[in-house]
C-alpha cells in the first residue's frame, strides 16, 4: 500500500465534518487536492483552521488562495458536527476495499482464451493450477533451476534427454507415443509445434464448437497432467516413464467423470462415434463393420 499511497489517495474523497483531515493534502474538493491546484510545498493544517464560527474564513481564503479556487471552497458544504468521512471513488458503495485498489492499479492483459478454458468441470483445480504454471513456465523442471544458479545433473525422465517443456511433454520419446495414439484415434493431423500454448489451441480450434467446452479441448490438458504425473512417479518413485500407462490414465479420467455426469453429447460433437465406443453416449446408427474397425484401431471398447 505505501508503495501505491499517491495513486490510492487520487482514489478518494473527502466529505468535510468535522474538518480534521488536511487542507491541503486530501482531496475533498474539486477534482484533485488543493496543494495539486496550486503547488508549492505546503505542510499539514486542517480544514477547520479555514473556518470561522463554523463558516468559511473568507478573509484567510483569499489571503491565501487565488480567487477562482476561494470561490470553490466557498461553495463546499460544511457539517462541523460530524466526522470527516472519505468516499472510495471506485466502490459503487464508496466503501473501501483491498480488492477494488487491486482493480484500479493493476495492469490488465486481454483476456486469454487458453486461461480461461483450463478453470473447467471437467479438471480438477489441481489439475488447473498445474496447467496455469505450465503456460506461465512456472513448474520445476530441471531447465529453469539451472536458470536460478542451481546446479544439478540434468535427465528427462521421458527421453534422458536435458529435462525441457519441449522434451518432457512434446517431443520425447515416450510422450510423442502419447500424442500419435490421441491423433489417430481422434483422425487429427499431427502438428509439429514445440509451444504448449500453440499445441493446445491447436486441439481447441480443430472441433467446430471451439468456443464451448469439448472432448478435444479437455484431451490435451489431461495428457499434459498425466505426462507430469508419469515424470514425477519416474523420478522420486524409480518407477518406469510408460506412455501406455499415461493413455490408460486418460481413458480413466475421461470415464470417472462420465461416471459423474460431466459428459453431454454436445461435448463430443464431431466425435460421437468415439464417445460411444467408449460407452459414454447412446449409440446411433451406423454399420456394424464400422463399428468393429473403430472398437480394433482405438482399443477404447474392453
Amino acid at each position: 500500500m505505501c508503495a501505491v499511497r499517491n495513486e490510492v489517495q487520487k482514489r478518494m474523497f473527502w466529505v468535510l465534518g468535522n474538518g480534521a483531515c488536511s487542507f491541503w493534502h486530501n482531496h475533498w474538493c474539486g477534482d484533485k487536492p488543493i496543494a495539486d491546484m496550486v503547488g508549492g510545498h505546503h505542510h499539514f493544517v486542517k480544514v477547520s483552521n479555514y473556518w470561522n464560527n463554523r463558516q468559511w474564513n473568507h478573509h484567510l481564503l483569499y489571503d491565501t488562495l487565488p480567487t477562482h479556487v476561494v470561490d470553490m471552497i466557498v461553495g463546499v458544504p460544511l457539517e462541523s458536527s460530524t466526522k470527516d468521512t472519505v468516499i472510495w471513488k471506485d466502490s459503487n458503495s464508496g466503501q473501501f476495499s483491498i480488492s477494488s485498489v487491486w482493480n484500479s492499479i493493476r495492469c490488465t492483459a486481454p483476456r486469454s482464451l487458453l486461461f480461461k478454458k483450463i478453470w473447467n468441470p471437467f479438471l480438477t483445480p489441481t489439475m488447473s493450477v498445474f496447467l496455469w504454471r505450465l503456460l506461465l513456465n512456472k513448474i520445476p523442471l530441471d531447465v529453469y533451476l539451472h536458470k536460478l544458479g542451481i546446479s544439478l545433473a540434468s535427465k528427462c525422465q521421458c527421453c534422458k534427454g536435458v529435462e525441457s517443456i519441449e522434451n518432457l511433454f512434446l517431443t520425447g520419446v515416450q510422450s510423442s507415443m502419447v500424442w500419435r495414439y490421441f491423433y489417430t484415434i481422434f483422425t487429427t493431423s499431427p502438428t509439429n509445434t514445440t509451444s504448449i500454448r500453440q499445441l493446445l489451441l491447436y486441439w481447441i480450434l480443430s472441433c467446430s464448437k471451439s468456443h464451448t467446452m469439448h472432448i478435444r479441448t479437455i484431451l490435451p490438458m489431461l495428457i499434459l497432467w498425466f505426462i507430469w504425473g508419469e515424470r514425477n512417479d519416474a523420478k522420486h518413485r524409480a518407477t518406469n516413464f510408460s506412455s501406455d500407462r499415461i493413455i490408460a490414465k486418460v481413458k480413466s479420467h475421461i470415464r470417472t467423470t462420465h461416471c459423474c455426469g460431466k459428459w453431454k453429447h454436445s461435448h463430443w460433437t464431431g466425435d460421437t462415434l468415439l464417445a460411444t465406443q467408449m460407452n459414454l453416449l447412446p449409440p446411433p446408427s451406423w454399420n456394424g463393420a464400422t463399428n468393429c474397425c473403430l472398437e480394433e484401431a482405438t482399443g477404447w471398447v474392453v
